[in-house]
Order: C-alpha cells, then structure tokens, then sequence
C-alpha cells in the first residue's frame, strides 16, 4: 500500500537582502527606476523593486535591462505537479536521501548515526510529528545504519506517521528522559534510555563502538560514554548529505517556492496603511499552511525606521502610507524550506535620494574597514 504525498523538508539557498550595502557585491551602481514602483513583483530574488542594482555601464539599453530584471524564476501562477507524479518522485527522492546518509556514514567509516533534529529525520525518513515542538521536546529519535537499515522510536500513539513508507523500519517506543517529561526521574530514564541504544548499536553492528549523533544533551552523552561508545558529530554530516540535490528535489523545491511567492503576493494585496507588521505577516502563515506548509523560522518584517539595521522582528507597529518596508519569509514550505528577501516599492523618492546618496558615500568606507 502506498503512502499518501507528504511533504518533505530541507534546506534551500539564500539571497542575502541588501547584499550591496553590505559589501558582498563588487561595488555595485544603483539606479532608481521609478516604474519599478509598481510593476508586479514575480522574482523570488529581487530585493527592493524601486531599487535596482546592476554592476554593467549605465549605456546598456533599457530594453535588456527589463529582460534581465523582470523575468520570473517560474510561474507562481502554473498548476502543480500531478499527484501520480508526485507520489513517483517522492518515492525517488526518499530512497535518494536515504542513500546520501548512508554514503556519509560509510565515507568516514560510521557504522550508525542517532537522529533527533526533527529536520535531519525527515530528511532521512519523510517523517514529520509535532515538528516544532519536537525540535525543544526531543521526543522521538531515529537510528540510521550504513547499510540502510533504520530503527525509529517513535512517540506514543503517533506510529501512523510511517504508515506507506518504503522503508525497512523497526518500529519502537519512544523514551523521554528531559526533565519536562520525566521530573525527578530523569537520570532514571536515561540510564535505561542509554542501555537501550547501545543494545540496539550491538544487536545490527557487532563490535562497533562508534556512533554518529546530531544533538544530544549532555545526559545522554555522558551515558552512552559510560557504555564505551564514542560519539561523533553527526550534524557535519547531514548537513554534507545534503549539499547534492536530486532533479526530483529540485521539483518539489519549485513547488515550495511556488507556495512562498502565493504568500508574498497575498501580503502585496493586503498591504494598506493602517494595518500592523503582524497583520501583514499573518498573510504568509495563512499560504503556508492552506498548501501543506509547516512554519516560518523568523519574523524578520520591518516597516519604516525599523528596516535600518535589519533583523527587528515584525511588531504591532502601524504602516504609515510611504514607508519602506523589508522582510525574509524563512519558510519551511509544503516541500522544501523557501527564503525570499524583499522590500516594497513604496518609498517616498527623497528617502530614494537619500539611501543613493549614502550608499555611494558609504562604499568606500567599506572596502576600507574591510
């Protein structure tokens, strides 16, 4: 019996937001462009509409210019994958991210590696349980071994999460032992918690000692040690195994992004003077979610003097009519994670004299402090 779709979960690019101010670019002109103002945003990568950056001699003909900034990464508008598609390349793309741990393991010669960022188990085992509250409450963890075989414990009455999965999996119960969910029993739990996986460890590689772990309180460790097993950085090597993406993933990347730019051109139709930076950001969760999203990371959304420096988090402050407003969505979307930096067109055109004037006064002083 096959498995319903499920979204799966990574890591994507990121734009960096006004990555010329910073200096991360070689000295770029800016030029204002006033129709910029109101044309439909559509690119995932753009910054600042009414501001755009171009490194090329002024004298390149307008015509090029509007080729090169206007066109759309893809089309927010297109139909998504059929589901007969989709369920193939989510097949495709489970077995290819469990081979891609699986190579890591057996790269630098470990025999297992213990998942509990729920981020790592999905991507090893398309599974997703209580996401957010897992990442603080680890209450579920994953063995997986080089030669593919995977123990899950998982939490209680949740172990419909695998049902369908193509997975050799052996099925336990999950043992909690934080202090939020064993008290004074604690050390306790871990004890047992501890002889268990090293059992387990023993039990499918015999004689092995070694044992890759992504996140693991200092508890833990210390009785997994005590059980003469020696613990490696398992996070170095997740984050490797996904460097190299699938054409499958890259699919379902475009799906997510498709779901981040529905998102961001629902905040461009609500946006109105009068209303909160929380108002307007709620507009992103509500895309999210009605296409099978999961959270967003931040709330990176600032509105006025709030944008200089970046990184305020989105507030009940009220937009006033002409402020420059800026944000990164951080969006763990319906297949993949999907960042998008931008900042309306809205701004008044001194305050665009003013940012032209600073930024050429500024670019120097950079490449000197740096």
């Amino acid at each position: 019996m096959k498995r319903a779709a499920r979204p799966l979960a990574g890591f994507g690019g990121r734009a960096r937001f006004l990555s010329s101010f910073m200096g991360e670019a070689p000295r770029p002109r800016l030029r204002i462009t006033q129709s910029h103002a109101t044309r439909k945003i559509k690119r995932i990568d753009a910054v600042l509409p009414i501001l755009q950056y171009s490194t090329a001699p002024h004298h390149r003909s307008h015509a090029r210019r509007k080729r090169m900034t206007s066109a759309p990464l893809f089309d927010a508008a297109r139909s998504t994958i059929e589901p007969t598609r989709k369920d193939a390349i989510l097949r495709d793309v489970r077995a290819w991210r469990l081979a891609r741990v699986q190579e890591q393991l057996r790269k630098h010669n470990v025999p297992a590696i213990l998942l509990y960022d729920p981020v790592n188990i999905r991507y090893a085992t398309d599974t997703s349980n209580m996401q957010v509250w897992a990442g603080r409450n680890p209450a579920r963890y994953v063995m997986v071994f080089a030669d593919g075989h995977v123990v899950a414990w998982e939490f209680h009455s949740s172990e419909h999460v695998w049902d369908g999965l193509d997975l050799d999996v052996e099925l336990r119960g999950a043992l909690s032992w934080t202090f939020f969910n064993a008290g004074h029993e604690a050390q306790r739990r871990a004890q047992a918690w501890g002889a268990e996986i090293v059992d387990v460890l023993r039990q499918h590689v015999p004689g092995e000692t070694v044992l890759a772990v992504d996140r693991l309180d200092p508890f833990g460790a210390a009785c997994l040690e005590k059980h003469g097993i020696s613990l490696l950085d398992g996070q170095a090597l997740m984050e490797t195994a996904r460097l190299i993406k699938s054409s499958g993933e890259l699919v379902l990347i475009g799906e997510s992004l498709r779901t981040c730019e529905m998102g961001i051109e629902r905040m461009k139709r609500e946006l109105r003077p009068g209303m909160t930076e929380n108002d307007l950001w709620a507009n992103l969760h509500y895309e999210n979610i009605r296409h099978g999203g999961e959270w967003i990371e931040t709330r990176l959304l600032a509105s006025g003097e709030r944008t200089n420096p970046w990184m305020h988090e989105c507030s009940s402050r009220v937009l006033q009519k002409g402020d420059l407003l800026a944000f990164d969505t951080d969006m763990v979307g319906p297949n993949h994670r999907a960042l998008s930096h931008r900042g309306n067109g809205k701004c008044r055109q001194y305050r665009c004299r003013d940012y032209t004037a600073s930024f050429h006064r500024s670019s120097p002083n950079l490449v000197v402090i740096r």
